[in-house]
């Protein structure tokens, strides 16, 4: 009975390091969308990476409860740190993603800031006022 739940845990954390590793490389394809300037693709890898990261959240609830169990067991302990280290990935690329995303903002801000200056030349301020006023 024990050995049949240990296995189960075993498969389960196998089938959790799997989907990280799918939100890995959700992550690395993020980025060339980034990079590309392709908003829609990046909606779309942000919409998979959150029914990635829902079905993970949903298989560790199940989990936790075995894990205390069996949190001496080598072989999951090994499991465990794997899953630990593919999570401090998906952070690292996070933060690289969101730091991209932000440069990415400031630029463009930026390029807007310059075309409000450009637009906002005397003659077109004047007759916005004279369009209020009639």
């Amino acid at each position: 009975m024990l050995l049949d739940k240990r296995s189960k845990i075993i498969e389960d954390l196998d089938i959790i390091t799997v989907q990280l590793q799918k939100l890995l490389l959700l992550k690395k394809l993020q980025d060339e969308a980034v990079e590309s300037n392709n908003y829609s693709e990046l909606y779309e890898f942000a919409e998979n990476e959150r029914i990635i990261i829902e079905d993970i959240n949903n298989s560790m609830k199940i989990l936790i409860g075995d894990l205390v169990t069996f949190k001496n067991d080598p072989h999951i302990k090994k499991k465990i740190g794997e899953i630990d280290s593919l999570q401090a990935k998906v952070i690292r690329m996070n933060i690289t993603l969101r730091n991209n995303l932000c440069e990415k903002m400031r630029k463009i801000e930026k390029k807007l800031g310059s075309l409000n200056r450009f637009n906002l030349s005397p003659g077109i301020i004047t007759s916005s006022i004279i369009n209020i006023r009639a």
